[in-house]
């Protein structure tokens, strides 16, 4: 049986729990979505529906266009940016997992799916089974027989014939099925009129976006005209939906990061006086410990509300 790796949709996770927590306050900073997050990934390294994985990588979203945004000038404007009290857990977060020794991957101008896409692409390469953390539906394009999603919200493992189930299309078809219907949470304009199950209906009739689109004068009345004239906009949408599975795009330090990150005691032991949780590490480096400094606190702030430590082992 292959070992399995399980790659982290972070930010994902993080609104996730940001939106279902209730606020709590250490030192006078949020900590409720950051402890959450860290205990759902711990969870995870010791246990998932096809076992105790090799390790967890958690990826997140990182500053900088893209080269969507390069290609489509509306992509994702119509999203609002993350809260200022999300912020500071997000790179709370980074510190702690990092001091844990749980691999932290953001590539600047490259997106989290895109940064999944070519670690999976990387762990498969290595004979390892791949399981993404996430409830995104662009990422239901990377399953294969060596790549699985589990959703966090209902703890449920997609396979190959999960997606058809729920998408009424494979996984092969999974990116002509959101470049056909659009993608409303990205802002990418699909066919009017054509929703999942019009979508699915027509993808399975016509094997691919490309072939549907070619052959739009067959299919009667409006939706027929408006495959046609969805022509031009189908190929910008099927590179926009696409996530980039090349794993030649990290770097080695990258590399060097996801198979051999190391977790510290002492940075551990910062990590609680600073944000009050109890974490130690995974894999405790052989190198000398460096030391992590702790944030100065003002006497003004407002007094800990957060009773003792969250043991997360």
């Amino acid at each position: 049986m292959k070992k399995t790796v399980v790659i982290v949709d972070t930010n994902n996770l993080l609104y996730r729990m940001f939106h279902t927590q209730p606020p709590r306050i250490f030192k006078g900073q949020r900590v409720e979505s950051m402890k959450a997050s860290v205990s759902a990934i711990m969870r995870l390294s010791e246990s998932t529906p096809v076992g105790k994985p090799e390790k967890v990588v958690a990826v997140f979203d990182a500053p900088g266009k893209t080269f969507r945004d390069e290609m489509f000038v509306d992509y994702k404007t119509n999203r609002k940016g993350m809260p200022d009290e999300l912020k500071q857990q997000e790179s709370s977060l980074k510190e702690v997992l990092s001091a844990i020794g749980v691999p932290v991957i953001s590539k600047e101008g490259v997106e989290a799916d895109d940064a999944i896409g070519m670690l999976a692409a990387h762990f498969n390469s290595k004979g390892y089974f791949v399981l993404i953390f996430s409830n995104d539906k662009d990422i239901l394009q990377l399953v294969s027989d060596d790549v699985a999603v589990m959703n966090p919200s209902v703890k449920t493992l997609m396979d190959s014939a999960a997606v058809v189930e729920k998408l009424g299309v494979p996984p092969s078809l999974v990116v002509d099925f959101l470049a056909l219907k659009g993608d409303a949470a990205d802002n990418i304009p699909g066919v009017d009129g054509v929703g999942d199950k019009t979508a699915a209906k027509l993808l399975n009739t016509y094997g691919s976006l490309q072939n549907l689109v070619e052959n739009a004068e067959k299919i009667k009345g409006v939706i027929g005209t408006r495959i046609s004239e969805f022509k031009e906009q189908s190929v910008v949408n099927m590179l926009l939906c696409a996530i980039k599975r090349d794993p030649l795009g990290l770097t080695n330090a990258e590399i060097e990061e996801v198979e051999n990150s190391k977790g510290s005691m002492s940075a551990c032991k910062a990590m609680s006086q600073r944000y009050g949780i109890d974490v130690k590490p995974k894999a405790e480096s052989t190198e000398p410990d460096h030391v992590v400094a702790e944030k100065p606190v003002s006497k003004k702030e407002s007094p800990d509300k957060e009773q003792g430590q969250m043991s997360l082992f």
